[in-house]
């Protein structure tokens, strides 16, 4: 079955793996990661600044503005949310004296949060309708055109962000192929093989289905595991710490989990090709980015070549189409960051803003790159896929020079008994459900 859907394929995710073992380094500074990423994206910034308002002066840094004149220029610089709930380490080490820590917020958005703008030079605050109305998280690279007012704070007219590469043409594939995308099956300790899980093994082996989804089905090429295909066994309540940014050392998995999901996961490779991501809740490393688990917790699926355990962000390209996407992380924290309930508008705003996950490390855990961001997105996907969201969603985003990528929320299976098929052909996506 395998040999009927090869497609052209590369997998482009080398920027996620951090150097080996030993060579890694935890004991740097974030300051590195966020001097790269201004000074990969201020200038892409400035260069689409240059171009949508022609004859508007420069200001190449923050501080350097002269005001009074009321005269418009553009500056660029990361954006930083002064968020009085957001959490902070200090409070971090303070509750891990508490007997019962208090959950984490859900939002972090109040009357109180403030907009900066900061470079190498300084800070400066963004006021004005683009900021009150406009939608930005922490280490969103901007440039904005405006004056300074009275009060020393950048009134900001208008706002725009840095561009990516666009490739053309768009591959073509004469043929319907499809891509399969599940995530959240939540295998655990007292885990049941469930009528819906039996079905949808069946449905993605060709063995279930109606006659008229026969053809889909014996067209897919590669199923994509979104994350958190694990559950947790135990957590210990003495080790966690509400909004901690290090994994609970109380966390375990069951063998039994392991055994199954691996049994799962080999009954798919005898069929279609399997890439595994990792997720929050997986057996991996916690920050981002994560590294693909270990082969050696799948005796069974190792053995085939269709097989591949691969990091979370992952990058590839089938048939040409370039697929990008994340286990749910990025949005889920993003999600805090503002007060709207839109996952959707957040995942096509992380295009505009060509940065797949801004938020870290200021919430998001991460490695501490010094000399690059690999979560900047330099080259236009043709399909962006998030895992482990609540409910499917999908939309064809079209950019500001019109470039249409297929964004998709992949749905946790373990809730919503719900997948999601996505033609490369021609970008259709369509869920596909289980439920009893």
């Amino acid at each position: 079955m395998i040999a009927n859907h090869n497609r052209p394929y590369e997998n482009h995710s080398a920027p996620f793996n951090v150097r080996a073992a030993d060579t890694r380094n935890y004991a740097t500074q974030y300051a590195g990661l966020y001097f790269s990423r201004l000074a990969l994206l201020r200038p892409k910034a400035f260069k689409t600044a240059s171009e949508i308002w022609k004859g508007c002066r420069i200001v190449e840094r923050v501080l350097d503005i002269q005001g009074g004149d009321g005269e418009s220029v553009i500056i660029a610089g990361t954006v930083f949310m002064d968020m009085p709930l957001k959490p902070c380490i200090l409070d971090v080490v303070a509750k891990e004296a508490w007997v019962t820590a208090p959950p984490p917020r859900v939002k972090y958005t109040s009357d109180k949060d403030k907009v900066l703008l900061e470079d190498e030079s300084g800070r400066l605050e963004l006021v004005g309708a683009p900021i009150d109305t406009g939608f930005l998280v922490s280490g969103v690279i901007v440039a904005v055109r405006g004056y300074e007012n009275e009060n020393n704070q950048f009134h900001v007219q208008d706002i725009c962000f840095p561009r990516y590469q666009i490739e053309h043409p768009i591959p073509t594939i004469e043929e319907d192929t499809f891509v399969a995308f599940v995530s959240g099956l939540s295998v655990g300790p007292n885990f049941a093989l469930s009528l819906e899980l039996q079905l949808l093994m069946d449905y993605l082996t060709g063995e279930a289905g109606s006659v008229s989804d026969q053809a889909s089905i014996a067209s897919i090429c590669r199923v994509v595991v979104v994350g958190n295909s694990l559950e947790k066994k135990t957590i210990s309540e003495s080790s966690y710490a509400a909004g901690s940014m290090t994994k609970n050392s109380g966390e375990t998995y069951s063998p039994s989990s392991l055994t199954l999901l691996d049994s799962l996961f080999s009954q798919l490779c005898s069929s279609v090709h399997v890439d595994v991501m990792p997720g929050s809740e997986d057996a991996t490393n916690y920050a981002l980015p994560q590294y693909a688990m270990p082969s050696g917790l799948f005796p069974k699926s190792r053995g085939f070549s269709s097989f591949q355990s691969v990091s979370n962000p992952y990058c590839a390209s089938i048939g040409g189409v370039r697929l990008l996407g994340t286990s749910g992380q990025t949005i889920d924290d993003i999600y805090r960051y503002v007060d709207a309930e839109d996952r959707m508008a957040m995942v096509e705003r992380t295009l505009r803003w060509g940065h797949m996950a801004p938020t870290a490390p200021d919430t998001l855990a991460c490695y501490p790159f010094q000399d690059a961001d690999p979560f900047i997105i330099d080259k236009h996907p043709n399909l962006y896929f998030i895992g482990n969201q609540p409910e499917f969603g999908t939309k064809l985003s079209v950019g500001p020079l019109g470039e249409t990528t297929r964004i998709v929320l992949v749905p946790s299976f373990s809730k919503t008994k719900t997948i999601a098929l996505v033609n490369l052909r021609t970008l259709d996506c369509h869920k596909v459900s289980f439920k009893q």
